[in-house]
C-alpha cells in the first residue's frame, strides 16, 4: 500500500487464518509474520514472504499437535 494507506493489496489470500505481526526485511524485499495456516490448535508459526507476495515460505514448522510443540522450539 501507499504511505498515506491507499493501494490496499493483500497478500496472502486467506481469510480464514490468523495472520499477524508483519514486520519488514531490513531491505524491504521480505515480510515476515506470524500465522496459525498449518490448523494445529495453539501452535503459530513465522512465515515469510516477498514483498509481491511471491515465495511463501515457513520458517517454523510444527510437525504434530500442540501437545508435541515443546519438541520444536
Amino acid at each position: 500500500m501507499n504511505a498515506d494507506g491507499s493501494n490496499e493489496v493483500n497478500l496472502t489470500s486467506t481469510p480464514n487464518i490468523n495472520e499477524d505481526q508483519p514486520a519488514w526485511s531490513p531491505d524491504g524485499t521480505r515480510i515476515a509474520f506470524t500465522s496459525d495456516r498449518n490448523d494445529i490448535a495453539g501452535v503459530t508459526d513465522i512465515w515469510v514472504i516477498g514483498a509481491d507476495g511471491s515465495n511463501q515460505t515457513n520458517l517454523t514448522p510444527t510437525i504434530g499437535g500442540a501437545d508435541n510443540f515443546h519438541e520444536y522450539r
